[in-house]
């Protein structure tokens, strides 16, 4: 069975119905038929979870300074009618941010049952620090090689793909090489990982 590892951008691709979900969606369903062995860094559940963490500040910065710039405003008929629509939008977005984050959990769970998650150990720890100084990675992006490679160096497989749209980190010509040299392929789009697996699958 082809292992297939992914990563944070994985989850919050399906957690936020980002462009590529649709093709994050198909490649879990793959892993539920048990036709691939999906396999992420346990890091990614941190990683995620402070992402939207993240974006839930920025967007009560946001709709905080809306507010503030509200209140700002001399109430005439004209500015009262924008009043009713900035309400509005300020009501969708705090409502958008709960319903993002209950999604986020419920794709945590559902990986939780489909995925094998990768526990950060000593060794993957040390060669984090050296990725991040030979390869000036910031930690997060070392954490997840060197978590791709520990796994690999333990499991040998004859065929696996890594899907990984950070091109900028992941995209360096030693991280192409070594993760070649396990038999590993980095695919940098979700809609071509998939093209990938399904000629490996033979569909």
């Amino acid at each position: 069975m082809a292992i297939v590892y992914v990563e944070t951008n994985f989850i919050l691709e399906m957690g936020y119905r980002q462009a590529e979900n649709e093709f994050c969606e198909r490649i879990a369903e793959l892993a539920e038929n048990g036709l691939i062995a999906l396999v992420m860094p346990s890091f990614s559940i941190g990683e995620s979870y402070e992402t939207s963490h993240r974006r839930e500040k920025e967007r009560d910065s946001f709709v905080n300074d809306l507010q503030a710039r509200q209140a700002q405003l001399n109430y005439s008929s004209e500015i009262g009618r924008l009043e009713i629509h900035i309400k509005t939008v300020t009501d969708i977005l705090r409502g958008s941010v709960v319903t993002d984050f209950n999604r986020l959990n419920l794709v945590l769970a559902r990986l939780a049952y489909i995925a094998e998650f990768i526990s950060l150990n000593p060794s993957s720890l040390i060669l984090a620090q050296e990725y991040q100084t030979s390869l000036r990675m910031e930690p997060q992006d070392s954490l997840i090689l060197s978590s791709v490679m520990s796994h690999l160096s333990e499991t040998n497989p004859s065929e696996c793909c890594f899907l990984n749209k950070n091109v900028k980190d992941f995209g360096q010509p030693r991280v192409r090489n070594e993760l070649r040299e396990r038999n590993c392929r980095i695919i940098y789009s979700f809609e071509q990982g998939l093209n990938y697996i399904s000629s490996t699958l033979g569909s």
